[in-house]
């Protein structure tokens, strides 16, 4: 081409083919925005089925927390506190030191046996009733029993 102009049909074929080409370009532009919208989509559901896992596991840590809570919270109200179990010591120490009084004192071998007696009652009704307490509150300690 020296100079001339192109002639009015090859311009038109120029036209066509470049119409053709930004067809082409929207629609491989229309597939990828539906593939991304798509692909965003599948994140999203994705997104919430994990939160709603992370819940479920959350609400359970939370369960299992409340129930060892009411476990600690089960002992500390029903095991005699260290106040009571002093004061049912020094009773019972009282107690044995009035009846060593009394045998020493001679006062009558029946009655410091009987006295004996029910003071070895007395310490055997104690401990059973301070080791079922203890028993019972925390259940793991029976289960650890062969």
């Amino acid at each position: 081409m020296t100079g001339e102009a192109p002639s009015l049909e090859v311009l038109r074929a120029e036209l066509r083919s470049l119409e053709t080409r930004m067809m082409e370009i929207e629609a491989r532009n229309k597939e990828r925005f539906a593939e991304q919208a798509l692909a965003v989509k599948t994140a999203m559901e994705a997104s919430e089925k994990a939160s709603t896992k992370v819940e479920t596991a959350a609400a359970a840590t939370k369960a299992e927390q409340n129930e060892w809570r009411g476990t600690v919270n089960d002992i500390t109200t029903r095991l005699p506190t260290r106040v009571e179990i002093e004061a049912e010591v020094k009773a019972m120490a009282a107690a044995i030191a009035d009846i060593k009084s009394r045998m020493d004192r001679n006062e009558g071998s029946q009655t410091g046996r009987a006295a004996l007696l029910a003071l070895a009652l007395a310490a055997v009704t104690l401990y059973t009733f301070f080791t079922t307490q203890t028993e019972s509150a925390n259940p793991t300690a029976q289960e650890a029993k062969p």
